[in-house]
């Protein structure tokens, strides 16, 4: 377990390589970190458990090639996040579980290209969420339920074709 919440860190957080394991609950504890620079855990970084990262403020976060696991609960709980810039969940990223950022704000890029998104129920909650790019576009069919409803997101990226089959987008603009 890492416990992080309510750190303020002025530079840079890296965690590439990190692995990180419970047999239940959470597993990173983050809620309310600042990081005025970037959050970094990619190059094999791997979360078993929930990493929550509800109302945390980022500058950027990169979760390339990461693995972030909890297949019955959020794999990431990050409602109310704030991030500068980006945020890259691509390039080999994987969510075996739910990936809840729910009115979150990302005021440049929030990226799932080359990702892969799985969960019984809902792989991505993005309700409420203020985007300024999303770019949804998995190297394989999502599986799960993808909520945008009363999103704002400026600009879409996206390939139809790995869609889930239950897709919610009542409220978007």
């Amino acid at each position: 377990e890492l416990r992080l919440y309510g750190s303020h860190l002025t530079g840079e957080l890296v965690l590439n390589g990190t692995r990180v394991t419970v047999t239940s609950g959470s597993a990173v504890l983050a809620s309310g970190l600042t990081v005025e620079h970037a959050f970094r855990a990619h190059r094999g970084f791997v979360c078993e458990g929930e990493f929550e990262l509800r109302g945390a403020n980022v500058g950027g976060v990169f979760f390339e090639g990461a693995r972030l696991s909890n297949r019955n609960g959020y794999a990431l709980a990050a409602d109310g996040l704030i991030v500068g810039q980006t945020m890259q969940c691509s390039y080999g990223f994987t969510a075996e579980g739910t990936l809840r950022l729910r009115g979150a704000q990302v005021k440049g890029t929030l990226s799932f290209d080359q990702a892969v998104l799985r969960a019984p129920a809902i792989a991505l909650q993005l309700g409420r969420a203020d985007i300024a790019e999303l770019i949804l576009t998995p190297s394989e069919t999502i599986e799960g339920r993808v909520s945008l409803r009363s999103a704002h997101i400026q600009v879409i990226a996206d390939n139809p074709a790995v869609w889930p089959a239950d897709l919610r987008l009542s409220g978007l603009t």
